[in-house]
């Protein structure tokens, strides 16, 4: 069906959604560093998992000398099951800091983010540190002497938080 002509389509925002968060517009992500990783593997045997677990935490905070700066402490844990017996596993767990600075004046660092900014953000650095968490996981699974373990690559959109995994 054709639109005729002058006719406009207006957005109509729900009223009980949270605001869109605009803090992800004003922040580039500067440094990404390994703070820490321990890996526990219980398994001797040279096949693939049967399922891979994942399970992302981000913490945030805002640097006390620098009040343009965002610390996102990215903690990753990694659980391949092995569906021979079901004790077979391997765990690995690691932390990502990432360091944003923002274009525009942040809050003070007293009050906390509104919780929709620190969902965004949280989902932003999920993404961020996404390649750096998959080498590093099919790295140490095969020093480890079973097959390296290949993640897969996410999709998702920061400004509503979501996150899916591709295969």
């Amino acid at each position: 069906m054709a639109k005729k002509k002058g006719t406009r389509t207006k957005a109509v925002k729900r009223p009980d959604a949270p605001p869109a968060p605009t803090i992800i517009y004003h922040i580039k992500l500067r440094q990404v560093q390994l703070a820490s990783v321990d890996t526990r593997s219980d398994v001797l045997a040279d096949k693939n998992p049967d399922t891979i677990q994942l399970n992302f935490t981000s913490t945030i905070r805002q640097s006390d000398e620098i009040p343009d700066m965002l610390l996102v402490a990215m903690t990753t844990k990694v659980m391949a099951v092995f569906k021979a017996d079901e004790t077979s596993r391997v765990s690995l767990e690691c932390v990502y800091n990432l360091f944003y600075r923002s274009t525009e004046p942040l809050p003070n660092s007293k009050k906390k983010l509104p919780k929709h900014e620190a969902n965004a953000i949280g989902t932003l650095a999920a993404f961020s540190a996404w390649p750096y968490v998959r080498e590093l996981v099919s790295s140490m699974s095969s020093r480890m002497g079973i097959p390296a373990l290949v993640l897969p690559s996410l999709r998702g959109n920061p400004i509503d938080g979501s996150i899916e995994i591709v295969d």
